[in-house]
């Protein structure tokens, strides 16, 4: 991504570990880059 350092970016991360497998991760980003109407973080639903 370009734009000469404008915005916010937020990442919410799970790991999940389950006895004789392999561990993941999950996660998500959400940016905001400052337009009107735009939440600036995540929601209940997010």
């Amino acid at each position: 991504m370009c734009g000469g350092g404008t915005g916010r970016v937020n990442i919410a991360a799970l790991v999940c570990y389950k006895s004789g497998e392999r561990s993941r991760l999950i996660y998500r980003l959400h940016v905001y880059r400052g337009r009107k109407g735009e939440s600036k973080a995540f929601g209940w639903r997010d």
